[in-house]
């Protein structure tokens, strides 16, 4: 092509087409918590210790409530299954663990000089999701 012809077709073309181009070559892609897999990290991702965590994600998968692989990961199926067990439970369903929600599945927040284990229950399944 001629190099005349060229500049035809791109003073043709909105400003914008340009803009939008670049903004794509400077910004990296990255996956957000909504897509692709669904041990993808949500945004606002938890902040327990592992271990805590894996006890919850054992708890959910033993009551039925299939959060995946229990790894001590908060992920966006450890979330939506804490939400799952809070409706069931008649709480207001954050996805969070927040105290009521480690409480009902026979859990508490390690302290800070427990270090992160945590109290086991002797409770089975059909109490906890009852």
């Amino acid at each position: 092509m001629r190099p005349s012809i060229i500049l035809a077709i791109a003073a043709a073309l909105p400003a914008s087409a340009f803009a939008a181009d670049d903004r794509l070559k400077q910004q990296p892609r990255t996956q957000s918590a909504n897509e692709g897999s669904a041990h993808a990290q949500p945004h606002h991702a938890q902040s327990q210790p592992p271990e805590l965590i894996r006890q919850v994600q054992q708890r959910l998968n033993h009551g039925g409530i299939n959060v995946g692989r229990v790894d001590g990961r908060w992920t966006l199926a450890t979330q939506e299954g804490v939400k799952k067990f809070q409706e069931q439970k008649g709480m207001v369903p954050t996805g969070q663990l927040d105290r009521p929600t480690l409480s009902a599945l026979g859990l508490h927040e390690p302290s800070a000089s427990a270090g992160s284990s945590s109290a086991r229950s002797g409770r089975g399944k059909s109490e906890l999701f009852e």
